[in-house]
């Protein structure tokens, strides 16, 4: 994804895209638009992330730093924010991701 002035995530932070129909009310899912370049770990190394650009990943609607590119709902999460990976490009329907109430 093309992002307005030049910008880049850095470390273990991911910026998500939010498309609007898909907020549910405990929770957001997000594509995976930019990556950092990973976390530092206590030897110096650099811990690739887990997610890559495209992926979908659900987050909690509170977390991140909530901002608007170009228009488009955005938000910076860390990866360890990320509550689940969903690597198929197309997402069920929102009822098959809505916790069930037992």
């Amino acid at each position: 994804m093309d992002l307005p002035l030049s910008l880049q995530v850095e470390y273990d932070r991911v910026l998500l895209q939010i498309p609007e129909q898909e907020e549910l009310p405990d929770q957001r899912i997000g594509v995976v638009a930019q990556v950092g370049s990973g976390r530092i770990l206590a030897n110096g190394d650099r811990e690739p992330l887990s997610v890559s650009e495209g992926d979908r990943v659900l987050v909690r609607p509170v977390l991140g730093v909530h901002l608007l590119l170009a228009g488009q709902p955005f938000v910076i999460v860390r990866e360890a924010e990320i509550l689940l990976l969903d690597e198929r490009k197309e997402m069920p329907a929102r009822s098959a991701l809505s916790p069930s109430r037992r």
